[in-house]
């Protein structure tokens, strides 16, 4: 693929299509959840009292939250994407001139541009994971809170008296609430961002041109290559290193090596 490297192909396998995999397991709570919830609440009205559901205030306030946390995923999990990709194509470049780099003594420089890279993608992963973080504890603070705002109305608003079978039972149900909704449905959604993410530089890998061949071989006539008195140097001002009367000629179907000493200009008379 034109512009594409190993590495980048390596990065979609392993991380991409991972995700792919993995929202298939909770995908089917986007519709599990909110069924299960409808029921839970239509049970809560009829076994206890219509004053217990003031804990779907906290769940209305979470959702908005849920949604917003989403977003910000999606955002960072779009510039992570992007600097993993460039951190990966320059490692892959790195190894498959490695014996360039370990002849001039280039890995301290080339550390250092991959320690900068891999310092740039660490932020937004914190970023990444920081709000995986506040999910998590919304999660798990959620029940707590909504059970005693349940009590609590329940206390003020309901002509029954509070036993401990309605405590328990409201509780049981707003976990089920919790885990059905706000956990499994808000993974479920995140992953499928995630997902959706994944789709997009998949499609976007696919879709790239592909690399032709643009050689043009045509028959010539001997000597294919021809070098008659050649001088050139890297610097017009620098006497130190040049190539001077250069001559030499290569036929076609021939086999020709350039040797010499470390830092004669054999890879310099390549560019030439």
């Amino acid at each position: 693929m034109d512009s594409q490297a190993s590495g980048q192909i390596l990065n979609l396998i392993t991380n991409d299509l991972g995700r792919l995999e993995y929202v298939n397991l909770f995908l089917s709570f986007l519709v599990i959840g909110p069924l299960q919830s409808g029921f839970i609440i239509y049970l809560l009205i009829t076994m206890i009292d219509v004053s217990v559901l003031s804990g779907l205030i906290i769940m209305v306030l979470v959702v908005p939250t849920q949604i917003v946390c989403g977003k910000i995923y999606d955002h960072f999990r779009r510039i992570t994407s992007r600097k993993c990709d460039k951190r990966i194509n320059l490692l892959t470049e790195i190894f498959n001139g490695i014996k360039v780099v370990k002849m001039y003594c280039w890995e301290t420089p080339f550390k250092k541009i991959i320690d900068e890279l891999r310092k740039r993608e660490l932020l937004y992963q914190k970023l990444l994971y920081f709000n995986t973080a506040m999910n998590s504890i919304i999660h798990l603070t959620t029940p707590t809170t909504i059970t005693f705002l349940s009590v609590t109305f329940f206390v003020f608003l309901s002509d029954r008296s509070l036993e401990p079978s309605y405590i328990v039972l409201a509780m049981s149900f707003y976990r089920l609430i919790n885990d059905g909704m706000f956990f499994c449905f808000t993974y479920a959604f995140t992953n499928l961002i995630g997902a959706n993410v994944s789709v997009k530089r998949i499609q976007a890998f696919l879709l790239q041109d592909s690399i032709q061949n643009k050689n043009d071989f045509k028959q010539v006539e001997s000597p294919y290559i021809k070098l008659n008195d050649l001088t050139v140097s890297w610097k017009a001002d620098l006497e130190s290193f040049r190539l001077q009367n250069i001559s030499f000629q290569v036929n076609e179907n021939e086999l020709t090596a350039i040797i010499g000493p470390v830092g004669s200009g054999k890879f310099f008379s390549c560019y030439m």
